[in-house]
């Protein structure tokens, strides 16, 4: 999410601004604010330097302000956002990637120890998850997990 570590303003001078132009053409402001949790920093390189109307450093003399038109400020949005999709990539699903585990043999212990108390492939079907017909019914009069 790049929130909070962007902000985007609308720039409003005076200066050679007609507003009847389109709004692709608007003059707008990317500044970042310093508070950046993301897989790199922000970097206005990829904004042509001709496409820049005004810029502005910091001390040391990276850039931390940009003013140039909305459609480039659109389009460099949209490849940080697409940069930061890339680099946290989600999850696979755990309960897809173990549902076959029995199949794969993954973890021998897990299926030696099933086969120990009583599962077999052949009769009761594949192994998923929590299953009624592991539990003690004297202990437990009730299951409340379905097992599909």
């Amino acid at each position: 999410m790049l929130v909070p570590a962007i902000s985007v303003a609308i720039a409003l001078k005076a200066v050679n601004f007609d507003p009847n132009s389109p709004d692709a053409a608007l003059p707008v402001l990317i500044v970042r604010t310093g508070v950046e949790r993301l897989s790199a920093p922000i970097i206005f390189d990829s904004i042509p330097t001709s496409a820049r109307l005004n810029e502005c450093a910091d001390f040391a003399g990276t850039l931390v302000a940009v003013e140039t038109r909305l459609e480039t400020a659109i389009t460099f949005l949209i490849g940080l956002e697409q940069r930061e999709a890339q680099a946290v990539a989600p999850l696979p699903d755990p309960v897809l990637v173990t549902r076959d585990l029995a199949c794969k043999e993954v973890d021998d212990r897990f299926v030696w120890i099933a086969r120990t108390l009583g599962w077999d492939a052949e009769t009761k079907g594949p192994l998923y998850g929590p299953s009624p017909t592991w539990v003690k019914p004297k202990e437990y009069k009730s299951w409340p997990v379905s097992n599909q």
